[in-house]
């Protein structure tokens, strides 16, 4: 896609006990935020002018993910979204609100857009979504932790709605 074999989407974090400029928190999180880099090899991966890192940012004070973001799972699911959106990026939101799954939405896979009534996931403490999309039957499939250690699963037709 857009020239490239390989899409990852992950959260750096600056060594441990390196807290950059400009902020405060734990030097462990500071950086979680979803960074998109490319690859034609699996090996030598790179980022390109045609988009920002990162690729969304957390939300305003007092909203569910104020704090940092983590776990970032990319889901192809070609206009599948509830505009006809291709591209899903299930993340881990956390902040004064706890610690929840959400999804941004993107037509290109370059440029995203956090879903209006994020978080999606069925239960309270969800984090760590790892999400499938069946191309035959058209469902979503993800696996999640929730509360201490337990995994759950839900299913969903359009990305959004889980159960």
């Amino acid at each position: 896609m857009d020239g490239y074999k390989f899409w990852m989407v992950f959260t750096p974090a600056p060594e441990v006990g390196s807290v950059p400029t400009g902020g405060s928190g734990s030097p462990d999180f500071w950086w979680e935020r979803a960074t998109l880099v490319r690859s034609n090899d699996g090996i030598n991966w790179e980022k390109t002018s045609d988009y920002s890192n990162p690729l969304i940012s957390p939300g305003a004070p007092g909203e569910w993910d104020d704090g940092w973001h983590c776990d970032p799972d990319l889901v192809y699911a070609p206009g599948e979204g509830p505009g006809g959106e291709s591209w899903f990026l299930y993340y881990t939101g956390c902040g004064t609100a706890g610690v929840h799954n959400g999804v941004a939405l993107s037509f290109d896979g370059l440029h995203y857009t956090k879903y209006a009534t994020n978080p999606v996931f069925p239960v309270g403490y969800t984090r760590c979504p790892a999400v499938v999309y069946d191309t035959v039957t058209g469902v979503f499939h993800a696996w999640y932790n929730w509360g201490s250690y337990e995994i759950g699963y839900a299913t969903s037709e359009d990305g959004i709605n889980w159960t």
